[in-house]
């Protein structure tokens, strides 16, 4: 072990002596330097780890005599030259090594390389350079367009919005490296075609260059921006396209912020100032040019709230009413409609009925003016591995708020003295429980026995219904339960195998 040590150190001497009596020459071109470094044959085989700086040698020549060239051809921009400058002159340092070890390791050879030019004239060093500059550049631009939840936290999960409700329409530009860009709704359409066609149906949302034309309609509105490259189209759900997909077609500009006016802005509505509001200041001068600039029109499918294909029958009774529901599509399960929180009273195969008190079901009541209102909404909640989209109707049910007897008698309110109190001047009329009463007069009495029959009739309905649910559930999973055993047992068997 020792033995062999000492003659890798013996080997080792030698070549370094070999390198040490090395001939090199150096050429310094304009731009490029030249080197030949002459080995013996002893350092032939370890061509490989001769380095000019970080560049290996671009030829290597064998000579009769064994010996061989190692030939650096490289410009002075390359192998890690050093640039320095001193007085009137500019010089290119750089090391020619031998290593026969690893990097980490000193070399065992190490010969400077120095190339001379005179200072160029003129010439100012970098840090010298004043702080301006002129820069161009041409690209295309990315826009992003999408549907968000109603936290606007992220991407919607469904496209199916009810009718009267909000949704938010997120629509962005990518910044990147460009000067700062305004992102602009010019124009916005729905229609009931994935592409726009001189035939198409379409209903303008916005329009006149930026105006939401729906915010006088209905409540929608810009949000406050966030970033100027983004913008949040806050747009109320309207009647449009039953029973077919909707389709929301806009197109998008990018602007300089610094240069606006008339024809490019974001304004809505706002109905308690009868004014319009903008998302931006505008200022009405034309005197610059758009940074970026680039339109197109971009699609987001959004599937109407009412896209089914049914007919709903609605009967509005003094403390109840009755709703029968028939689809036309076989697919659809109809034990899978609700009104609020109300299952079905009794289902068949395309029909639903309800038949529920006001009190029941989580109905909303609603005054205004002379009018009562019981509003409520009739959902469809679909299954997982359904093809049909759960969806949302508004039912509603409306009455005169009046004092009845006024009609045919002398009643009537008399004059508030405090709002707190009310004083009811009720005219004496002729009512016996023992005499026929009209039959528009037997809606407002009830036997109380009759009533309790009705009830626990209705909830018996409920029960039977819940119990038949249960029962399909249960078997649904007893089902899954014994394929699951099947599988389980045709997997142990093959195991075996």
């Amino acid at each position: 072990m020792v033995t062999h040590l000492c003659l890798g150190v013996i080997i080792l001497a030698v070549v370094a002596t070999t390198v040490a009596n090395a001939d090199i020459k150096v050429v310094c071109a304009k731009d490029s330097v030249k080197i030949t470094w002459r080995i013996s044959a002893e350092l032939v085989p370890h061509a490989a780890r001769l380095f000019l700086g970080s560049c290996m040698p671009s030829q290597l020549n064998v000579l009769p005599t064994g010996e061989g060239e190692a030939l650096f051809n490289y410009h002075l921009a390359d192998c890690k030259f050093k640039k320095l400058m001193k007085g009137k002159r500019l010089l290119y340092q750089n090391e020619l090594t031998y290593r026969p070890q690893p990097k980490s390791k000193p070399a065992a050879f190490v010969y400077p390389i120095e190339c001379v030019y005179k200072r160029p004239e003129g010439w100012v060093p970098t840090f010298l350079n004043p702080g301006m500059g002129f820069s161009e550049g041409r690209g295309g631009l990315v826009f992003h367009m999408a549907l968000l939840n109603e936290q606007l936290t992220g991407v919607a999960k469904t496209n199916v919005i009810p009718l009267g409700s909000f949704m938010p329409i997120w629509a962005a530009v990518e910044q990147k490296s460009h000067q700062p860009l305004l992102l602009l709704m010019e124009e916005c359409v729905a229609a009931t075609t994935p592409e726009l066609q001189p035939s198409s149906q379409v209903y303008p949302i916005i329009g006149n260059k930026g105006c939401l034309l729906e915010s006088m309609r209905g409540n929608s509105l810009f949000l406050p921006r966030y970033h100027s490259s983004a913008v949040v189209l806050y747009l109320q759900s309207f009647k449009f396209g039953l029973g077919e997909e909707v389709y929301i077609h806009c197109k998008l500009v990018a602007w300089d912020p610094d240069v606006l006016h008339e024809t490019k802005k974001a304004c809505h509505y706002v109905k308690e100032t009868g004014r319009n509001k903008t998302t931006q200041s505008i200022r009405a001068e034309c005197s610059g040019m758009m940074a970026f600039f680039w339109q197109g029109a971009l699609l987001l499918s959004l599937a109407a709230a009412l896209s089914v294909y049914a007919d709903m029958k609605l009967e509005c009774h003094p403390d109840f009413l009755t709703l029968v529901w028939t689809e036309s599509r076989s697919q659809a399960d109809t034990s899978l409609f609700r009104l609020g929180s109300c299952f079905p009273t009794s289902v068949t195969a395309r029909e639903a009925v309800f038949n529920v008190d006001f009190n029941d079901c989580h109905f909303r009541r609603l005054v205004a003016g002379n009018q009562l209102t019981y509003t409520n909404d009739l959902t469809y909640i679909s299954s997982p591995d359904s093809h049909i989209l759960p969806f949302s109707h508004p039912v509603a049910c409306a009455y005169e708020r009046c004092l009845v007897d006024s009609k045919i008698s002398r009643s009537k309110f008399e004059t508030r003295q405090k709002p707190s109190e009310i004083h009811l001047s009720l005219q004496a009329f002729r009512f016996a429980l023992g005499e026929e009463m009209k039959p528009q007069e037997k809606v407002f009495f009830k036997d109380p026995v009759k009533l309790i029959q009705s009830r626990l009739q209705h909830i018996s309905q409920i029960v039977l219904f819940q119990q038949t649910q249960m029962e399909r559930v249960t078997a649904h999973y007893k089902h899954k339960s014994i394929e699951l055993d099947r599988h389980l047992k045709e997997f142990s068997e093959q195991s075996y195998r």
